[in-house]
């Protein structure tokens, strides 16, 4: 690339998503509602319902009753309903947005891990090491992680295979569960003499620790290939132990960098998680004395501290997956800095909240909802039957380690502050709440070559035949609380015209399934002063009283709707619900294409090409990124 400007473009040609994300601002704005006493009504307090009708636009599965993969029922097998805690969450997401809420549900504890020989923070990081490699026993003493210093040596693949009686394709081939299939078929599943493969020290014996499958590639040949398993050299009785306490936060970062059940890490069959870490943590419930092999890097009494140290690394195997310096935590941290501690949040008292043990929250006290939300029940005159499904299969997986350039952005300024940064990176910030884009069609799902990351979903039929209707009561709301509820119901359009924006709701959002169209019916909602003073005021009057409350509140000039719907994240929000916006940039809502060699792992291969040419820049010493660098760029002016 000859500039910096045709990198970007590269880069926003090779990049795509089907979802986008819209911009946390550091302010958080607090509740109007105060110290909340439920004793003691507000003056001005509002309690009634709303009556919402809910119509599925395009094909729609809300899961629940049986397995996630089919609509949910009620009271029997053609009793379709919404659960009323999916149009909470779906409310209260909303609402988070508009009202400047918290950053909540945030997994802070979420070490990722990358384990790649190019990336600079991974071979980095090495280098520190200097790739020495120790192995331990990692296990539990009442409630609190140890882990025991062990040798290990190497053992040829060569070896192995010999004992087997199979070649070294077969052995690089074979997922976890089929190596260790053959290690227990051969005797060579426990403590075994190391001579037999040829080991030339002493009489020593140990246990094989294995890993697998072998990817093609660099991993079989050339100066990369892997030739080596490990075996862990049987202490002698006279030998010190050398044990180590590790602390929790150590453990999590380990832990939550390992892959999981899902991830496809032990190849085979779904559910045969054999050696990744959701394999041990089964067999620690039925053997809480169960000794894990693990290795390691650094200096082992580290583990002991608090915070993860910098300098200790464990994992389940040499290649090391190198868990990031920085948690999902302390990135959303940075991020939305707490400017308002102690205090609920606009959202929060509305919906309610449970404080962390370490919360700032005045006594960590809880706070109760005061909205609640009924199922929405199928429209009678509508029925519908499984006869009326739409059945697809469609690819389903949680966010990945290598997505992190969709996932973070740069802060504003700084000479570190260049696109893609990942979460070791000091300007590292979270990209915002991530939405899926109403795009007034669905697209075909993606198709993934792995049966663990794929799920066949039944659908009710969208194009209006789906129609439920539920009740959102509340009590004790002041009148810009109702309004903000009432706005994140109606987009901020209930009494004001037609409303062209639609939430989405459900399974595969990502293909544009699920969208809806919300309408409170007025005629069937009721609404009632707490005092009983004359009438209370019309939702729309409340909703412009919470347009007036957050402008206040984050000092903007202006006035009424205009001004509110020119926030950011309010502009930002309505172009993501608005189907129109959305079906015209259908080809850029693409699934990350994963890389066909190793689709158990799935990487984004536009973003493979466009971080390799990152690497080779910056060892030129030449400007990287932009930002944005990824994702649709969303209009979000008007017209």
């Amino acid at each position: 690339m000859s500039s910096r400007k045709e990198f970007a473009a590269a880069a926003r040609k090779n990049l795509r998503a089907n979802y986008n994300f819209v911009t946390v601002e550091p302010r958080i704005v607090p509740s109007l509602a105060g110290e909340l006493d439920r004793a003691r009504p507000f003056a001005d307090g509002l309690s009634g319902e709303l009556s919402v009708r809910w119509t599925a636009e395009t094909p729609l599965c809300v899961g629940g009753s049986e397995d996630n993969n089919s609509p949910f029922t009620l009271r029997g097998p053609d009793d379709f309903a919404i659960p009323g805690a999916s149009l909470r969450g779906l409310v209260r997401s909303t609402l988070e947005i508009l009202s400047y809420a918290r950053l909540s549900f945030v997994n802070g504890d979420q070490y990722f891990g990358l384990r790649d020989h190019q990336h600079p923070s991974w071979s980095g990081r090495m280098g520190r090491f200097g790739h020495i490699y120790k192995a331990g026993w990692l296990f539990r003493e009442g409630q609190n992680w140890k882990l025991e210093e062990a040798r290990f040596e190497k053992v040829p693949v060569a070896a192995i295979a010999r004992v087997l009686g199979i070649t070294e394709d077969q052995w690089h081939d074979a997922t976890l569960a089929k190596r260790h299939e053959k290690l227990r078929a051969a005797g060579l599943d426990g403590v075994v003499s190391l001579r037999r493969f040829g080991l030339s020290f002493g009489e020593e014996s140990g246990r094989l620790v294995v890993s697998g499958p072998t990817p093609p590639g660099n991993a079989r040949k050339g100066k990369m290939a892997k030739t080596n398993e490990a075996a862990f050299v049987e202490p002698h009785p006279d030998d010190p132990r050398r044990i180590h306490d590790v602390s929790q936060a150590t453990f999590n970062r380990f832990r939550t960098a390992e892959p999981n059940e899902g991830d496809g890490a032990s190849g085979g069959v779904p559910g045969d998680a054999r050696y990744n870490w959701t394999y041990w943590e089964r067999l620690l419930k039925s053997d809480p004395k169960l000794r894990i092999p693990v290795f390691y890097l650094g200096d082992a009494a580290r583990a002991a501290e608090d915070r993860p140290a910098p300098d200790f690394v464990m994992g389940l195997s040499r290649f090391m997956r190198m868990p990031y310096l920085k948690s999902v935590g302390d990135v959303a941290a940075a991020t939305q800095p707490d400017t308002a501690p102690g205090t609920l949040d606009f959202c929060q008292a509305l919906f309610g909240h449970v404080p962390d043990e370490e919360s700032d929250a005045p006594a960590g006290r809880a706070w109760r909802s005061r909205v609640f939300f009924s199922m929405a029940e199928l429209d009678p005159a509508a029925p519908l039957s499984s006869s009326d499904f739409r059945t697809e299969t469609s690819a389903t997986m949680g966010p990945k380690a290598s997505f992190y350039p969709f996932y973070l952005r740069p802060a504003p300024g700084g000479e570190k502050a260049v696109h893609p940064l990942d979460y070791n990176n000091e300007a590292a910030r979270l990209a915002g709440r991530k939405r899926y884009p109403a795009r007034g069609t669905t697209a075909p799902p993606h198709r993934s070559k792995s049966d663990a990351t794929q799920s066949t979903i039944s659908f009710l039929p969208g194009g209006g035949r789906a129609v439920f209707t539920g009740r959102v009561r509340f009590a004790n709301l002041r009148p810009a609380e109702l309004g903000g509820l009432v706005w994140a119901l109606s987009h901020g359009r209930f009494g004001r015209g037609e409303n062209p924006y639609r939430h989405m709701l459900g399974r595969a959002k990502a293909y544009g399934f699920g969208q809806m169209r919300v309408e409170i019916e007025a005629g069937e909602s009721r609404v009632r002063r707490n005092d009983g003073a004359g009438p209370a005021p019309d939702l729309t009057r409340c909703m412009e009283l919470f347009e007036s409350y957050m402008l206040e509140q984050l000092a903007v000039q202006g006035t009424g709707a205009a001004a509110f719907c020119g926030l950011l994240p309010v502009r930002e929000f309505l172009a993501l619900c608005d189907p129109a916006l959305g079906g015209a940039l259908a080809p850029e809502l693409t699934w990350p294409t994963a890389k066909a060699s190793n689709d158990a792992d799935p990487v984004v291969a536009g973003y493979m090409d466009v971080r390799s040419r990152t690497i080779a820049r910056e060892r030129r010493g030449q400007p990287v990124g932009e930002d944005p660098l990824t994702l649709p760029a969303y209009p979000t002016e008007p017209g």
